[in-house]
């Protein structure tokens, strides 16, 4: 279940997990009997659960809407990313200049 929902991008809590693991064992109660009867499933389990196969603990966001100056970067951005497209432009000459610093050499 954990995996399903991380393939759908399904944000879920610890406590989310431990929840639905408790459904399974009641569903079918035979199996306290492997572990030795009492079971139970803490945040903690959930958390190393998580860890062991590598899934990342986020924040959610806060679901605020975003505000016009951030719409209209976005909007912008994706004019200028099909920009690049419609006009094929060779990726070697695509510069993320946010993120790379330049250094000027002199010429000579």
């Amino acid at each position: 279940w954990v995996d399903r929902q991380n393939e759908l991008g399904e944000p879920i809590s610890a406590q989310q997990i431990c929840t639905y693991a408790e459904g399974l064992l009641r569903a079918n109660p035979a199996r306290k009997t492997d572990f030795g009867g009492a079971l139970s499933f803490s945040t903690s389990w959930a958390d190393k659960l998580c860890s062991r196969k590598g899934y990342k603990s986020r924040r959610p966001t806060t679901g605020k809407p975003g505000n016009e100056k951030d719409k209209e970067r976005a909007r912008c951005f994706a004019m200028q990313f099909r920009s690049i497209d419609t006009h094929k432009v060779r990726p070697e000459l695509v510069w993320n200049m946010d993120q790379t610093s330049l250094q000027l050499l002199p010429w000579g």
